[in-house]
């Protein structure tokens, strides 16, 4: 719902009503931040780096993307790691980022073929 706010007079004090505007009501698209996916992909190079087990790493992942999902109320866990296998250059930071995907989709019941095939894949 969008709300309106009509000034009905000049000056100091209550001077505004707030009405909803009915007439066109238009879904908020929000869509993650290139800076949100970069920091992720980022922490997830590192712990690469650093050693981390694929588990540790794929739990950070699943975490990060819960809480971003839980805190925009408008993501799906399913948009958030698409972007952030789609943000990926290593094959093996976006390999754990589709693994992951797949893990969902496989709990929907959503069968795993409807998937694109990812950027950073080449095609034979």
């Amino acid at each position: 719902m969008i709300l309106v706010c009509y000034l009905t007079k000049l000056g100091g004090g209550n001077n505004n009503s707030i009405k909803p505007n009915q007439e066109y009501p238009e879904p908020i698209t929000i869509v993650p931040h290139p800076r949100t996916i970069r920091k992720a992909r980022e922490q997830v190079r590192l712990m690469v780096i650093d050693g981390f087990s694929i588990p540790r790493i794929r739990s950070y992942l699943t975490a990060w993307s819960r809480w971003w999902v839980r805190t925009s109320q408008v993501w799906s866990h399913q948009t958030l790691l698409i972007q952030f296998i789609r943000s990926c250059y290593d094959p093996q930071i976006a390999g754990i980022g589709a693994e992951i995907l797949l893990i969902n989709l496989r709990r929907m019941d959503q069968p795993a073929g409807m998937m694109a095939q990812p950027d950073w894949q080449e095609s034979v």
